[in-house]
């Protein structure tokens, strides 16, 4: 019995070794794995936190400028400051990104889970830039010292991406749109070469007191996601099409088809041809009324984990979003709100006009993306200056 128990014994002891090693290297694995397309989110790569630090703040205390940092067995990363590093060039609070591989893509964006006990308003991803070879070993990733944190970048090793905080203690959802410019459209970032590490300050340089001693930051997860992209929106009694987002020389693309309703005489029918190349699309003459369904294509709408995607015309809610079996990630229809001119500087103000048409991702509003490819009908002018006479009576 006595042999029988302690044969027992090691094969529990050797069961729960395999399955703490099975778990530690699936969590190693799904860490850097691209989300599942079952989800529908276009993820690069992820941190849950939820099987330790996941290779994030690796360096010493000292280094990252933090009196205290630990994992929180809910799976949290949580620090707090160590001093309040002033201007000057001199480092603020810290902590580093295992190393990645991971090439830069259009509408990349970091986005963090979060909650903050300070006075700063924003923070910063610094990207550090590099290439791997054909057998995916990294090469020129920048072994180099990061440098300041304000420094300037000549070499074009590192980007610099700010991102709002709130320091109420809450927890929020903060974003890093690596590629948004000024006009509110997001393109291509004009780097080569793939993101190699990122360091996030939590707070930067607002105020001298933005990173004082006891502030505290904790984070339930960070993603490399990429937000949405519209290319096309069709639908309505007109349309037009181009090569470029910006539509500078748009142009109708119709078929026609013919038939015999009679011996003499031919039936001709024309429709919109959506079948070319042409990447980019708007429409016009949409009903003022609203109850015309759409349809908006790109990529990574992001059908959701739990909702759908959300969909705005002028700021007014497109209703009975639905997203294609076949292609969620690309391609939604709903049905256009009523055309919005109340609240207008003057009566007819914007018709005629463009208007927005808005894509919010289901799970996480602030990836979106938002073009001006949607006009409402034109009412008929007012006749001016004109006069009605009985030519017969002459």
């Amino acid at each position: 019995i006595a042999s029988m128990t302690a044969g027992m014994s090691k094969s529990v002891y050797f069961l729960r070794y395999l399955f703490l090693l099975l778990r530690t290297r699936s969590a190693t694995c799904s860490s850097f794995q691209a989300i599942s397309s079952q989800s529908e989110i276009a993820q690069d790569v992820g941190w849950e936190f939820t099987d330790g630090l996941e290779g994030w703040a690796s360096a010493t205390r000292t280094e990252m400028k933090v009196s205290t940092l630990s994992h929180h067995p809910s799976g949290e990363l949580r620090m707090s400051f160590a001093s309040s590093a002033g201007g000057g060039g001199k480092q603020r609070p810290h902590f580093d990104s295992p190393w990645l591989d991971i090439p830069i893509r259009e509408r990349q964006t970091v986005a963090m889970r979060y909650r903050y006990v300070g006075d700063g308003t924003r923070g910063k991803v610094r990207l550090r830039l590099g290439s791997s070879d054909d057998d995916g070993v990294l090469v020129d990733h920048g072994f180099a010292d990061w440098g300041s944190e304000d420094g300037s970048d000549e070499n074009g090793n590192f980007l610099n991406v700010l991102f709002p905080v709130v320091g109420g203690g809450r927890w929020e959802v903060t974003y890093a749109h690596i590629d948004k410019v000024g006009d509110g459209r997001t393109m291509k970032v004009e780097r080569e070469g793939n993101v190699t590490q990122m360091r996030i300050y939590p707070v930067t340089s607002d105020t001298p007191a933005s990173a004082q001693l006891g502030h505290a930051f904790h984070v339930d997860w960070i993603r490399l996601l990429r937000g949405p992209v519209i290319h096309r929106v069709t639908g309505c009694s007109g349309e037009q099409y181009d090569f470029g987002p910006k539509f500078d020389n748009p142009y109708p693309r119709v078929n026609m088809v013919s038939s015999l309703a009679s011996t003499f005489l031919t039936q001709r029918r024309t429709f919109w041809d959506r079948t070319g190349n042409d990447t980019y699309a708007r429409v016009y003459n949409c009903w003022r009324e609203g109850g015309e369904r759409i349809s908006i294509e790109g990529l990574n709408f992001g059908a959701g984990i739990r909702t759908l995607a959300r969909v705005f015309i002028d700021g007014e809610a497109c209703r009975f979003v639905s997203h294609d079996e076949d292609v969620t990630q690309e391609r939604v229809t709903c049905v256009t709100p009523p055309q919005q001119i109340e609240g207008r500087a003057e009566v007819g103000a914007g018709q005629g006009l463009f208007v927005g048409v808005t894509l919010q991702n289901g799970d996480l509003p602030g990836l979106s993306d938002t073009v001006e490819y949607l006009q409402y009908a034109v009412p008929l002018p007012h006749p001016e200056d004109f006069k009605i006479s009985n030519i017969a009576a002459r």
